[in-house]
């Protein structure tokens, strides 16, 4: 009686390790915290800007990754968002957009701040002097703020509908929305005028390289779009997920880096995505966090990990090859241990009964 029921316990914990129940242990960098919760990061000359939602603005010398320290903080309330040009640095916090002196890193000074035409501010993408600006209810403005004392609006268009990301490549804006892809015309920033659509599903994350633009789809894809003719973006491949969860959640982030696509997702860590060709995308790399990611910026050889525990993490990105889930190897070994208990016990009880007869 008792060789059934090791027997029944060993098959058990075979079964549990098939199904691919990890356990977590993983090599990797650190994750590297401190009191507050970072949002959103910006990294210039070996420093490193964050955006806190707790602190408003952070700064870390970042020259050894592996034992980064702080230089200096502003308390501004809630930091959303960050850009650094020169001695200044951009950051969305309280719904408006904060100009700051940080010359000094140790001693940053906020010189000035506004919302846009009354309304909040709730992201941005910079192309210097012109900062495009995001919020309310699918408000979209331009802004001049060469003078970071006096900035000047440009242009605004009402979408109608509620912004989820937007980048600008080539004099066109592209947003993503609960519909699908907008493209805008921003060539004459005074006067910015939809072009075209595509697309009718939930579209969260979006980067453009070219005349493609990806986009993270609900609920677990990438469309790959082309976008040579803005008026009518026409859809070439889609990377889906069947045969991975990173893209389980709506809001994944997605950066682009030499034919590669770094996406992530706060359930599953980084993905890497080759899209040398557009038509035949496939993963070939992926580092799994024990904590939750949403957000990334790539300063190669590194990247930034956003944590949503409050910290961040830096991870070499030179050499994918070397980043090792010590879970999944240990997942094989019990399961290939747990089968061979299995079949010694059962040879074992079949050589008993033999010997019975």
């Amino acid at each position: 009686m008792k060789i059934e029921k090791i027997i029944s316990i060993s098959f058990f914990v075979a079964i549990i390790s098939l199904h691919g129940i990890q356990l977590i242990i993983s090599i990797s960098p650190p994750s590297l915290t401190h009191e507050g919760s970072v949002s959103d990061v910006y990294v210039k000359d070996d420093i490193a800007y964050f955006a806190d939602r707790d602190h408003g603005l952070v700064i870390m010398d970042v020259s050894n990754p592996s034992e980064p320290f702080e230089l200096g903080r502003l308390d501004e309330g809630k930091g959303s968002q960050i850009y650094v040009h020169s001695n200044l640095a951009y950051l969305i916090g309280n719904s408006k957009l904060k100009i700051i002196d940080v010359a000094n890193p140790s001693s940053p000074n906020n010189i000035s701040e506004f919302d846009a035409s009354g309304s909040s501010i709730s992201g941005m993408y910079v192309d210097f002097p012109l900062f495009y600006l995001e919020g309310g209810y699918g408000n979209f403005w331009i802004y001049n703020l060469s003078n970071p004392l006096s900035p000047s609006q440009l242009g605004h268009i009402d979408l109608d509908e509620s912004i989820y990301d937007f980048c600008v490549s080539n004099d066109i804006a592209y947003v993503t929305y609960h519909n699908g892809l907008k493209t805008i015309d921003v060539s004459n920033a005074s006067n910015p005028t939809e072009l075209g659509q595509f697309g009718d599903d939930y579209y969260y994350g979006c980067v453009v390289e070219g005349n493609i633009a990806y986009v993270t789809g609900w609920p677990g894809y990438i469309d790959i779009i082309d976008v040579s003719d803005p008026s009518n973006p026409t859809k070439l491949s889609q990377f889906d997920e069947d045969e991975s969860s990173i893209l389980s959640s709506a809001r994944s982030v997605i950066a682009f880096l030499d034919d590669t696509l770094y996406v992530i997702d706060h359930n599953d860590g980084l993905e890497l995505i080759d899209v040398s060709d557009p038509l035949k995308p496939f993963k070939y790399a992926q580092f799994h966090m024990s904590e939750d990611a949403i957000n990334i910026y790539i300063d190669f050889p590194n990247a930034y990990l956003i944590c949503d525990e409050g910290g961040f993490l830096i991870l070499d990105i030179s050499n994918p090859s070397n980043w090792i889930n010590i879970s999944s190897i240990l997942n094989f070994v019990i399961t290939i241990v747990s089968i061979g208990v299995i079949v010694s016990l059962i040879l074992l009880k079949l050589r008993i009964q033999k010997k019975k007869v």
